[in-house]
This record gives structure tokens, C-alpha cells and sequence, in this order.
């Protein structure tokens, strides 16, 4: 009995410690780290954090160009969601990490996915945002009148920052 909880405990602290690593590499853009521990266990791609994160958003968040490519060319799931419901693409969106935003959107990142409050990226970016950001999300069909759970759209929050720059590009489209 003892030896079994020995290999168990054993088993748990080594997957957790390859996954804690695996975020870390993904956190400091370290792919050849990424790679190695990828090679023993690939199911760490799309593997999640306690808070939801995978390697794929760690990496936008900490602004890693190259280990974003990196993963999605090992098959990252580019919409996973955190525990918010947040996206990639949301969080380089809010981090206004503009060449980001547009390589996951030239990968296939899905402009319209709601987090859990029903916000969008555009919905981030009327609030948070440039107009460059606004602009690239609206160049890939983004829907200004779609609602989060307040009933509010992204043209509402538009206006709710005062922003006539940004609801005329919302309305041009």
C-alpha cells in the first residue's frame, strides 16, 4: 500500500511539475523548452492552468510572438477559453498586442466568441482599445451589435467612453 501511494504521489507531482513548466517555457517564450516537453507529453498543448490559461494564452498575455506561432503550428486550439471565457484573441485584444491580434486572426480565431459575460473582443476593444485595434477586428467581420450579459453591445460601450472616433467605425461597417 505504501509503494502505491508512493508512485501515485510521484505520478501527480511529475505531471504537475512538466505542466507547470510547460506554462512557464510558454510564459517566457522559451520553445525549445515548449518542444522537448512537448515530445513527452503532447497532451500539455491544450492543457489548462487553475485559472483556465493554456500555453497558447499564456503566451499572448506575456506578448511571445514566435511561441505563439509555435503553438499553433503544433496544433493549439487558438479559441479555448479561460475560466472567464476569455480567448486568445481576447487577450491580446485587451493587451492591445496588435501583430497578435492579426496573427490569430489570419489562423482562424473566431472574431465573434463571447466570454462567459457575453463580451467580445470588439466589445474589449471599444472599452479598452485604439482604433487600430477596432479597425483590424472590424476588417474581419466583427459584429458591433452583438450583446453581453448587461444587454450592452460594443457600439453602447462606444458610447459609454465618449467615443465618436470609435463608433464611427463600428457604424461604417
Amino acid at each position: 500500500m505504501k509503494i502505491l501511494i508512493t508512485t501515485l504521489l510521484f505520478f501527480f507531482s511529475t505531471f504537475s511539475f512538466a505542466q507547470e513548466h510547460f506554462f512557464q517555457a510558454c510564459r517566457n517564450g522559451d520553445n525549445k523548452i515548449i518542444q522537448e516537453l512537448l515530445k513527452s507529453d503532447p497532451s500539455l498543448l491544450n492543457s489548462k492552468d487553475y485559472k483556465g490559461y493554456t500555453g497558447l494564452i499564456l503566451a499572448v498575455y506575456n506578448n511571445q510572438p514566435e511561441t505563439v506561432m509555435f503553438l499553433i503550428e503544433k496544433g493549439a486550439e487558438i479559441d479555448l477559453q479561460d475560466n472567464s471565457g476569455n480567448t486568445a484573441l481576447i487577450g491580446a485584444t485587451f493587451k492591445r498586442y496588435i501583430p497578435l491580434m492579426e496573427l490569430l486572426l489570419e489562423k482562424g480565431a473566431d472574431v465573434n466568441l463571447q466570454n462567459y459575460n457575453g463580451a467580445t473582443a470588439l466589445t474589449f476593444a471599444s472599452t479598452f482599445g485604439t482604433k487600430e485595434t477596432i479597425q483590424i477586428l472590424m476588417q474581419w467581420k466583427a459584429d458591433p451589435h452583438l450583446k453581453d450579459a448587461r444587454g450592452m453591445s460594443a457600439i453602447d460601450h462606444a458610447k459609454m467612453q465618449g467615443s465618436e472616433e470609435f463608433l464611427s467605425l463600428m457604424k461604417s461597417k
